[in-house]
């Protein structure tokens, strides 16, 4: 089983883990601490926590969001990164204020991808010139 060590390590760091560890959280745990006592990689290589995949977490989620936007429809790379670019700046005026005032928000599935990219890394794609990169770059064969 693949395990996200940037989206888990979020969700045991700040979700709420009353009722246990998140399935494949003590697996990586314990392989990631092993490989690290063993003094084979850094504990953040070990765990899998380097900025390359935070990057990769976060472009996997704004592809998501990318994909909910089309909904099927084929849109092309390039008008969708100025449909994503404007997804995020509505997100980062509205519903990202909220959630940093700790107000409860309904997020739209697209909106929770966004979030998840803001929650995984610092580093923000904000410009469609990026976000078409990044759809380039992920629908290439």
């Amino acid at each position: 089983m693949r395990v996200d060590s940037i989206q888990l390590a979020h969700k045991i760091a700040f979700g709420d883990v009353a009722g246990g560890l998140p399935d494949g959280a003590h697996e990586w745990l314990q392989a990631g601490l092993r490989h690290f006592l063993m003094g084979n990689a850094k504990l953040e290589v070990a765990l899998g926590l380097t900025g390359a995949q935070e990057e990769a977490a976060r472009n996997r989620a704004l592809q998501r969001a990318a994909e909910v936007i089309d909904g099927g429809r084929s849109i092309t790379p390039w008008k969708m990164s100025f449909l994503l670019e404007d997804a995020i700046k509505r997100f980062e005026s509205g519903p990202l204020v909220q959630i940093n005032r700790g107000l409860p928000v309904e997020l739209s599935k697209v909106n929770e991808c966004l979030f998840e990219a803001y929650q995984v890394s610092s580093r923000r794609l904000r410009s469609a010139r990026r976000l078409y990169e990044l759809l380039l770059l992920t629908n290439s064969p």
